[in-house]
């Protein structure tokens, strides 16, 4: 019963949910048609792509949990780097890197469970936020560097402007597919987000579960 207590079941579902959703999203030609969508409006500044990957993951990040914005944005992240030529180690270092990025910031995943922990120790509860604003700090400027490093290694400055023909709008089912994977998103990111803000024990239970 102990070793059954330890097993991550909250992980191994939210992986098997969202490959599941990505799946279905996949074979109805929902990402294929959102990363043509990306491509077209970016077809005059691909190189920058990387970097637009990188900033959405640690947006998205901010306001989630960095698995679920992983899960869903690296099948995204590869089809955009076979579609416009990028090296898919620079799609994945990006998104990555970007949800550090989201996770560290000081209302982010990793800064509250950070600041949580310094808040319980009294020596340093008074200075809990200096050292989530010191951690943040040093982890944007290291994933600035890592990205930076990756972007010229992999040569990300060489993508340039293609011609792209306007992609057709998204179809019924894949406007729902749509919905149902920002709704994902919502319902992953919203308790987290309500408990950084009010601090209540339903919100922190919430989060617990998602």
């Amino acid at each position: 019963s102990e070793v059954i207590a330890q097993f991550p079941a909250n992980i191994v579902f939210m992986l098997l949910s969202v490959s599941l959703l990505n799946g279905y999203a996949i074979t109805n030609g929902t990402l294929q048609a959102l990363t043509r969508h990306i491509l077209y409006r970016s077809r005059k500044a691909l190189w920058a792509l990387p970097w637009i990957l990188w900033l959405c993951s640690g947006a998205l990040t901010l306001i989630s949990q960095p698995n679920a914005v992983t899960i869903i944005l690296c099948p995204i992240a590869f089809m955009l780097a076979a579609e416009s030529g990028m090296s898919p180690y620079l799609a994945i270092i990006a998104v990555a890197r970007g949800c550090l990025l989201g996770a560290n910031a000081p209302i982010g995943q990793g800064s509250l469970v950070i600041r949580g922990i310094y808040d319980s120790i009294e020596a340093y509860s008074g200075i809990s936020r200096t050292i989530v604003n010191c951690v943040y700090f040093n982890s944007v400027l290291t994933d600035f560097i890592i990205m930076l490093i990756a972007y010229i290694i992999f040569k990300g400055f060489k993508l340039r402007s293609v011609h792209i023909d306007k992609p057709e709008r998204l179809g019924r089912t894949q406007r729902l597919t749509c919905i149902i994977m920002l709704g994902v998103l919502i319902a992953v990111f919203m308790p987290m987000l309500l408990y950084s803000m009010f601090r209540l024990p339903l919100f922190e239970y919430l989060s617990t579960l998602l």
